[in-house]
């Protein structure tokens, strides 16, 4: 597939030679590449592995870290654990494949099972009060051989078993034999398979773990490797049959428990309630003697970066003492706990996802001042700022705000506004003794559309918003605030008092167009008298008019309360989050007839028409968007829209998608393009999903790569590392893991980054990640699809991960639990669907494919 895939940017590929992809191949044939290279992904696992917390000065984990993690990243990769072909040859079969329909790479299986138990055992061995086996029977050597056996548990799935079967085969019976029809299994090795077990060893680096003597427990990594299970891997007869252990059978016991424990947790856990079931717990208690149990809290719905919000706000809501965050999944976590932990209190969960918003985000809104726009008809801001900011503190931001995006090196509009009320006066809507004329000067239009951003803005809409308010309230309890005019004691303030009649007659026009003509008036005069004011003046007088207009509506506002738009969202956190002692909010019905009854009433013509959210059904407060507070042209069809109605001219769009869209601007822009400006970008998404989870070292490690990711468009670089100077098109997995170097720049600062991915504080999870590309400029739409397609089949090699290439802003599944196979394409362009020929690949399936 890759091989014609990348004919689309060169005529002559299909004419290159292809070097045979094989699972099992790790060398790079090129002879340029040099022969000792340690990948960039590596030195990033290395890196996270050692700062995940607990895991400082942890001298074993450092040595796998060093000498087994290589390679098992370069051995391993595009192997497959759960799911791949093999599944789909079972289920031609007619065979039940439940238990292992869903993509796993090898690598994947081995690290989700080694490091949440490497970490309860640590835990097991320091921090529980009384005894348990570990405690008694789990030394260092102990230690490393439960690491050394749960690699090797899984053996005869190996890529090269099968090979080293046929090579050991003195009796021929492998010769004809069809694997993936009948699959090996560990008893069909001689030798109990002790020979291929200290191969093993020696090729992953398992060796300098065990020590010099590693050769004296070959029997004991036998043993322990063919029982990780209770009824299918289980063979409790080898000592009869011959095999000699060295160590006590309890101590074995207690090994063999924790490679069960970590086979569970690489194959059974989807969802985080999976915790509390298949036998996990149940070895659990058995390894802690009682004093350990897990927990979880799960979520029922994903929309991107809100969802990873609410993640981190409910592990914040475990207290440390008693809970420790054990695995991280896009719909929820898992957690260690105490026997004793307190359950948690789930009052305030939606305050404390509220407060982690208003944390993450408000400096950021002062400092960027993400969602303020400005068009020709002056400022305009996100409704969003209502969520962070009084109306005092949306004054000063504004400041900033005025001074970023009006500056001397941008045109004036001064002089189109004099024009303007130069037309009105000749047609004898103004008085002809006023004096309109004045030049264009960038000091003027910020003033003016500063002036205009305070009056109109903020404190006219903060009216407005006092007004809906009150009608909520019962008639008698209404109140109304005392008039103010706030442009004219400005105006006073500015010393332009007796320019005051001609600012009534300028704001008693119609047909402005909505352009601040008055404000444009107000600062051309002060400007007049006030000649000669630099950048720092300027500021200084902006700064003066928000202190005046603080003293004026100060004491108005401390008298009245506003609802502070959360509402919904509390509601929302409510019914998505469910705990061990259940949901939050226990399952209702209204809320999907409501949904049923406005997706129904939608394309009503007349009375009875209802708005529907553009984004996804939805229960919630429904309004229209404007482009200062969206991520696409609020004009553009939608099919929840009725056609040819002028009411329906603009998406709709729910509380909840307006927070989410709100975060994407705030955390992940780093243009400030909004509206139609980002549609016409192009940007298509890549969803990552975790083969079942993440852990925190896992995690750690993709969001390091995550946040690195710099290249956006397939470019000769990639050309050249897949095509050598002989034009040898070189696609082996091994080269493919070698591209990490050209997507991932270290220390990527942010204003070199032009992609669209959350930037989320470096000590906190991410529990879903997902980014979009940017094509370049003018890009068709055949161009806008060529790197995410690419990226989708790479990455899981790369990152190990799962993806989903989409040009939908809404993540398309949940969890990675929600799909089976590791890439899906979804509603790519003609051209990109010609050369895949399919929308899902199973791992090892893409790479297989050739035209």
């Amino acid at each position: 597939m890759l091989g014609k895939q990348l004919s689309l940017f060169d005529d002559n590929f299909d004419e290159l030679p292809l070097e045979p992809l094989e699972l099992n191949s790790t060398a790079n044939e090129d002879s340029e590449t040099p022969a000792k290279y340690e990948l960039l992904t590596v030195r990033l696992f290395k890196e996270a592995i050692r700062e995940v917390e607990g895991n400082e000065g942890d001298r074993l984990l450092a040595s796998f870290a060093a000498k087994v993690l290589p390679n098992l990243m370069q051995q391993l990769v595009g192997a497959t654990a759960k799911g791949g072909q093999f599944t789909e040859e079972m289920r031609r079969q007619k065979k039940n494949v439940e238990r292992s329909k869903h993509d796993q790479s090898f690598t994947s299986h081995l690290l989700n099972g080694l490091f949440p138990t490497y970490r309860i055992l640590k835990k097991l061995k320091t921090e529980t009060p009384e005894t348990n086996p570990v405690k008694r029977n789990c030394g260092e050597t102990e230690i490393a051989l439960f690491i050394a056996s749960y690699i090797l548990h899984d053996f005869d799935k190996f890529p090269d078993y099968c090979e080293w079967l046929k090579t050991n085969d003195s009796e021929g019976k492998f010769a004809n034999r069809e694997w993936r029809k009948y699959p090996p299994h560990k008893d069909e090795a001689p030798n109990f398979g002790r020979d291929y077990v200290a191969l093993k060893i020696q090729q992953l680096g398992l060796d300098s773990l065990l020590g010099e003597d590693w050769e004296y427990h070959i029997d004991d990594l036998v043993w322990m490797s063919n029982n990780a299970g209770v009824k299918y891997d289980s063979d409790r007869g080898l000592e009869i049959r011959g095999l000699q252990p060295r160590l006590d059978g309890r101590i074995r016991g207690t090994i063999a428990n924790l490679v069960r424990l970590s086979d569970l947790f690489a194959s059974v856990i989807k969802h985080p309630s999976d915790a509390e079931a298949n036998g996990l717990s149940e070895v659990l208690n058995s390894l802690s003697n009682g004093q350990l149990k897990f927990s979880y809290h799960s979520l029922s719905d994903n929309r991107g970066v809100l969802t990873n919000i609410i993640n981190n706000a409910l592990i914040d809501a475990h207290p440390s003492e008693f809970y420790t965050p054990l695995l991280y999944l896009p719909d929820g976590a898992v957690y260690l706990a105490k026997t004793n932990a307190p359950a948690i209190e789930t009052a305030e969960i939606s305050n404390q996802v509220i407060a982690k918003i208003k944390n993450l985000c408000a400096e950021r809104l002062k400092l960027k001042t993400t969602g303020f726009s400005r068009d020709g008809k002056g400022f305009k801001f996100g409704e969003f700022y209502w969520l962070f900011f009084d109306i005092i503190e949306l004054m000063g931001v504004s400041i900033e705000a005025a001074c970023k995006l009006i500056t001397s090196t941008k045109a004036s509009s001064a002089k189109k506004r004099s024009d303007s009320l130069i037309s009105f006066q000749k047609d004898g809507d103004l008085p002809g003794e006023l004096n309109l004329e004045f030049p264009e000067d960038y000091r003027i239009d910020r003033l003016a559309e500063f002036g205009d951003i305070l009056c109109r803005g903020i404190w006219n809409k903060w009216q407005e918003r006092l007004s809906d308010s009150q009608k909520e309230l019962p008639k008698a309890k209404r109140q109304s605030p005392p008039e103010l005019d706030l442009t004219e004691k400005l105006a006073e303030h500015l010393g332009l008092a007796d320019k005051i009649p001609a600012l009534k007659a300028i704001q008693s026009l119609k047909k402005t167009g909505g352009v601040p003509l008055d404000w444009y008036y107000l600062a051309a005069q002060y400007f007049e008298r006030n000649k000669g004011l630099d950048e720092t003046q300027v500021r200084a007088v902006l700064t003066d008019m928000v202190e005046c207009a603080v003293t004026l509506i100060k004491p108005i506002a401390e008298n009245f309360k506003i609802p502070d738009g959360w509402k919904d969202l509390r509601t929302y956190v409510s019914r998505i989050v469910s705990l061990p002692t259940g949901a939050v909010i226990k399952p209702e019905t209204d809320p999907f007839l409501l949904e049923l009854a406005r997706y129904s009433a939608a394309k009503i013509t007349g009375r009875g028409r209802e708005n529907v959210c553009a984004m996804s059904s939805s229960a919630y407060t429904v309004t229209e968007q404007m482009e200062a507070a969206t991520l696409f042209t609020p004009q553009v069809y939608s099919n929840r829209q009725i056609l040819f109605n002028a009411q329906a001219a603009k998406r709709q769009i729910c509380s909840i998608w307006s927070i989410e869209i709100m975060l994407r601007q705030i955390l992940m822009n780093q243009t400030n393009a909004t509206g139609g400006d980002f549609e016409g970008r192009k940007y298509r998404y890549l969803y990552l999903y975790p083969a079942y989870f993440f852990t925190p070292e896992t995690n750690k490690f993709v969001q390091k790569a995550y946040s690195w990711i710099a290249r956006t468009r397939f470019d000769a670089d990639i050309r050249k590392h897949l095509i050598t100077d002989k034009q040898l098109a070189n696609f082996t997995l091994d080269n493919y893991q070698h591209v990490d170097s050209l997507l991932i720049q270290e220390n990527l600062q942010a204003e070199e980054d032009r992609t669209f991915k959350i930037s989320y504080p470096d000590n906190q999870p991410l529990t879903f990640f997902f980014l979009a590309l940017p094509p370049g400029k003018d890009a068709t739409d055949t161009e806008s699809w060529v790197m995410p397609a690419w990226l989708a089949f790479a990455l899981p090699l790369i990152l190990d991960v799962k993806t989903v290439a989409s040009e939908s802003p809404v993540p398309p599944f949940i969890s990675g639990a929600d799909f089976e196979k590791t890439v899906v394409i979804d509603g790519e362009h003609q051209a990109i669907r010609s050369l895949i020929k399919q929308d899902e690949y199973r791992l090892g399936r893409r790479f297989s494919i050739r035209s």
